[in-house]
């Protein structure tokens, strides 16, 4: 046999085997009898992603397939369904979707199995109330240095992007905080950590039909995510040797986020993480909760712009709280604050950060009547299901009360998962709730939040499969008298 023919006869069994590969759930998905949405993939630059999820749930109801290259995704927006998946079989659903990727790029977000136990104990004594309520003080000094800013900002110009802004205040809490390092954004927002972690965000875009094109080989070979730079390995690589360099440099202990990676670091061999998925922790603080924190404060700020009964309603309280607590704003008085936490909630509810989750079938299992085959993909369009009417009556209506004791209640539970849920659900969430709440009291307690015609509004970028993206955001700024 000539060479040519054994070279022929190899390409063919590889083509087989890859076609083989690359076709293994289609049995299975034509047996579900679930409705397969077929969508332009190629376009996904330009896809608005939010109206293509309202557009399936109205038409297919609460369960739909859609294809990423040729592995199927299944859609659940049955509440009921997700409980079942997110808690009461976690075990078959313990991890996100697998992209491959090596210890240096896996944090928290992406731990899988054993791995992500680990670090979930490890991590989890980081943000207990004890620890929240020492990181007050340095929240409440990172929001001075914010209406300091303003303060300048507004001799020039009364009209701002608050979206920059409470980039800059989100970093800076969390370098603080997390990292013990004082920068000041708002003087520098050109500083090389602001602009690497603004990037590591926009990197996860889609931008044009080269990385539709990518993305497609990665779902369909994830390992080709560790020779491919896909979402930025620059940036990633910059946060974790920053979070390295810190961790080497600690001398005294502040309990903080960084100490954990130095005890995790030091004791290495009692859990087995390397040295490098420990220092991928730092990245997966930064990437959490940068953007999401900002990108609710943003929007909140035009909701209480585009409402101000609600804006006066957080303000009264505010100002009755801090009369009780002798002007304060900390962590006892902003836990007074309930109408204030309803507005946040209801925020997250309209406006996601986070528009899809996703989780990955570890074993067989049918919940209700509905087969879910090992390692078929699961999503969840939290943006669709915030919207949705038959869960969320006028859903359009930014409506804090729905959230305060008597009426959330009546929410069904795993119909609003902002922060996700079950075991998997984010770790930072009270941490981001207090950070949020002490920076909008201090806000208001000095500012009106007034909106500017033509300005005002909120435009978002299309090519976002999982965050909610846009530009930015102005409002108009009044000093209160």
């Amino acid at each position: 046999m000539s060479i040519t023919a054994v070279l022929l006869a190899i390409l063919i069994l590889l083509l087989t085997i890859t076609w083989i590969y690359l076709n293994r759930f289609s049995s299975y998905v034509q047996s579900l009898g679930i409705p397969v949405e077929r969508r332009i993939h190629w376009q996904m630059h330009k896809t608005n992603f939010r109206a293509w999820m309202d557009n399936c749930l109205s038409k297919y109801g609460n369960l739909w397939v859609d294809y990423t290259a040729t592995l199927p995704s299944i859609f659940v927006a049955d509440p009921n369904i997700i409980k079942e998946i997110m808690v009461k079989h976690f075990d078959h659903f313990p991890n996100r979707i697998n992209f491959g990727i090596e210890d240096q790029h896996t944090s928290l977000i992406d731990a899988r199995d054993d791995k992500w136990s680990v670090v979930r104990k490890a991590l989890s004594p980081t943000f207990t109330s004890g620890k929240l309520k020492g990181m007050t003080a340095y929240m409440g000094k990172i929001v001075d240095n914010m209406l300091d800013h303003l303060e300048a900002k507004l001799q020039n110009d009364p009209i701002i992007d608050v979206k920059q802004v409470f980039q800059c205040l989100s970093l800076d809490t969390i370098a603080n905080c997390a990292f013990g390092i004082d920068i000041n954004s708002f003087q520098d927002s050109e500083n090389v950590l602001f602009k690497r972690s603004n990037q590591a965000f926009s990197d996860l875009r889609f931008k044009d039909m080269a990385e539709n094109v990518l993305m497609h080989l990665l779902n369909a070979f994830p390992f080709l995510f560790n020779f491919l730079d896909a979402y930025g390995k620059e940036n990633y690589a910059f946060l974790r040797d920053t979070t390295k360099s810190i961790v080497k440099r600690r001398a005294a202990p502040r309990g903080d986020f960084i100490d954990r990676l130095k005890e995790l670091s030091e004791d290495s061999t009692a859990h087995g993480l390397s040295e490098e998925m420990i220092m991928a922790q730092g990245i997966g603080f930064f990437i959490a909760g940068f953007e999401t924190s900002s990108n609710t404060m943003s929007t909140l700020s035009y909701h209480l712009a585009m409402n101000t009964q609600v804006q006066d309603k957080i303000y009264a309280e505010i100002c009755s709280v801090m009369e009780n607590h002798n002007g304060n704003i900390d962590h006892e008085s902003t836990n007074e604050m309930v109408y204030m936490e309803a507005a946040i909630e209801e925020n997250l509810r309209l406006c996601p950060p986070v528009t899809k989750l996703d989780r990955e079938c570890k074993k067989d299992i049918t919940i209700g009547n509905v087969f879910f085959k090992k390692g078929v993909q699961v999503a969840f369009p939290i943006w669709s299901m915030h919207h949705n009417p038959d869960l969320f009556p006028d859903p359009e209506e930014f409506r804090p009360e729905r959230f305060l004791k008597g009426s959330q209640e009546q929410i069904q539970p795993f119909s609003y998962i902002p922060f996700g849920g079950g075991p998997r659900k984010c770790i930072g969430m009270r941490f981001a709730m207090v950070e949020m709440k002490i920076a909008l009291a201090k806000l208001l307690i000095k500012y009106k939040i007034i909106n500017e015609p033509g300005k005002t509004k909120l435009n978002f970028n299309p090519g976002d499969p999982f965050f909610l993206s846009y530009s930015q955001v102005f409002v108009r700024l009044e000093e209160r008298t």
